[in-house]
């Protein structure tokens, strides 16, 4: 299915790209244009969606976007600015600023758009989330803010300069396309959870940093989930959102957390029993954003799931190799976990799906206490 070494290869070049954008640019503000979009691989969306472009147009005129977006110098900020530059003082970039100033950035305005329809009607079509009410400071300000990135979306026209980019939004999408292929990793998630989720979805988004946001939308009992990841690097006129390596372990990652986090929100009263497990390796896991001991349990899972994955992909000598290299990054407790996580592999009777699973997680955290 995929050659010998690549899932641990992967797994480095990610963590490398994940640190720090690639520096390295010619600063060749040309992009390349591709004609047609190709299909989408099986199960999965993948496609520059107008709702983050939006966001991330209003974004581009506020402070947020000096530290925040991608220090490339490519060509679609220049034609931003050429089309957008005379409503930088819009009351969507102002209503932008001031939630930013009080902290409602990262992951938060991202998800935010993805509870609207598509500009220019950009329309709510799922309530918001208790989680970015919190975060907005209550939800008048989510309201208000749509009120005005919808009035932005009509009075720029935004989704003319949209369509006048669909050649560019083309090559992106191909390109992340080309590099799944046509393998089903939605599939492989899914046996090994034993869940489905409503849709997949990877979204390019030019103007973003390279590390990305995995928000998820629910509505009801149906879950849509995303993977936002923003340009590796940019050279010739090129610009790549990093190659199949890259994008597979964020697929394999990003994806993993939105079947794991949930569970273990539902046991987090079970999970903070063993919260002083964090204490050893707490400087190690602060250093990479990683700051309690329930986000570090969701991490360890995932890493855990992706060497797992290794193993039937890959073999298990490239398994131990990622094994290894997480337990040097200060997740120590993922050898216990992948013994485990044999455990749930081979007795899929009895544990149909992650979520039966589970108790025996918070068993073993447990019992190295």
């Amino acid at each position: 299915m995929k050659s010998a070494g690549l899932i641990f290869v992967l797994f480095v070049n990610f963590l490398m790209l994940s640190c720090a954008e690639e520096e390295d640019s010619h600063n060749i503000p040309v992009d390349i244009e591709e004609e047609q979009a190709l299909e989408n691989p099986p199960d999965l969306n993948i496609r520059v969606d107008p709702r983050i472009e939006l966001l991330a147009v209003v974004q581009h005129f506020t402070t947020w976007a000096d530290k925040n977006h991608t220090r490339f110098d490519i060509g679609y900020k220049h034609d931003i600015d050429d089309y957008f530059s005379k409503y930088k003082n819009h009351s969507a970039v102002q209503k932008s600023q001031l939630l930013t100033n009080s902290g409602f950035t990262y992951d938060a305005p991202v998800a935010f758009v993805l509870y609207h329809n598509n500009p220019p009607d950009f329309e709510q079509i799922v309530p918001y989330s208790s989680y970015l009410i919190i975060r907005a400071g209550g939800e008048s300000n989510l309201k208000d803010f749509a009120e005005k990135l919808r009035a932005f979306a009509k009075e720029t026209n935004f989704m003319k300069f949209f369509d006048s980019k669909k050649k560019f939004y083309n090559h992106l999408q191909n390109e992340i396309i080309r590099n799944v292929g046509d393998v089903n990793y939605i599939k492989i998630l899914e046996d090994y959870y034993g869940e489905k989720k409503h849709s997949y979805n990877i979204i390019p988004a030019p103007l973003f940093h390279s590390g990305g946001y995995g928000p998820k939308v629910s509505n009801g009992n149906e879950e849509d989930i995303y993977n936002i990841i923003g340009p590796h690097n940019y050279s010739s006129g090129n610009l790549s959102f990093g190659d199949k390596e890259d994008i597979l372990y964020i697929l394999l990652h990003e994806f993993s957390h939105s079947f794991i986090n949930d569970v273990t929100e539902k046991y987090s009263a079970e999970i903070n029993n063993s919260k002083k497990l964090y204490e050893p390796i707490k400087d190690k896991m602060q250093t990479q954003g990683y700051n309690n001991w329930q986000t570090c349990v969701n991490e360890h899972l995932v890493r855990t799931v992706v060497a797992r994955l290794t193993l039937q992909l890959s073999g298990e000598s490239y398994k131990n190799l990622i094994i290894n290299k997480e337990i040097n990054n200060g997740f120590i407790y993922i050898l216990k976990l992948d013994s485990l996580f044999e455990d749930y592999e081979n007795n899929r009777v009895k544990y149909p799906d992650f979520k039966s699973f589970y108790p025996r997680i918070i068993e073993l955290f447990n019992s190295l206490l």
